[in-house]
């Protein structure tokens, strides 16, 4: 359940109401068809960036939408394990931190999300999103 309305609301150019609409909708598909894959998303939403901050333990000073730091969460099926905070800019793409939530370490949760990230920012910079040296 989305805790601020303004969740909604159209975000620089994408439609993130209409993804946001249908999550739990989506998730409840998910865990009934027996889903266990993987999925990386983005924080779009408060439920989100709430496990994002529960999982991180850290208090980020940078905040959701900032044209540098992106935070991801990896999904396994529809629970979110493990969080991510990159940063990039006109000289460098860094990883500040990629915490994996207590009961699911020890899968390499971690080295999968760092490869995502690691691929997205190859994407970016190839397209012309980010120039990194």
């Amino acid at each position: 359940m989305l805790k601020d309305t303004n969740s909604y609301k159209k975000v620089r150019s994408g439609f993130s109401n209409y993804t946001l609409g249908k999550d739990n909708f989506i998730k409840h598909i998910l865990d009934k068809a027996g889903f266990h894959g993987f999925s990386v998303n983005f924080c779009l939403h408060d439920n989100e960036l709430e496990a994002y901050h529960n999982i991180s333990a850290e208090g980020l000073n940078s905040k959701l939408g900032d044209n540098t730091h992106y935070h991801f969460v990896l999904y396994k099926g529809t629970r979110i394990v493990t969080v991510a905070h990159a940063e990039l800019n006109k000289i460098e793409a860094r990883i500040h931190f990629i915490s994996t939530d207590a009961h699911y370490q020890n899968y390499d949760y971690g080295i999968y999300i760092m490869s995502f990230i690691g691929k997205w920012v190859k994407i970016s910079v190839k397209n012309g999103f980010f120039t990194v040296n």
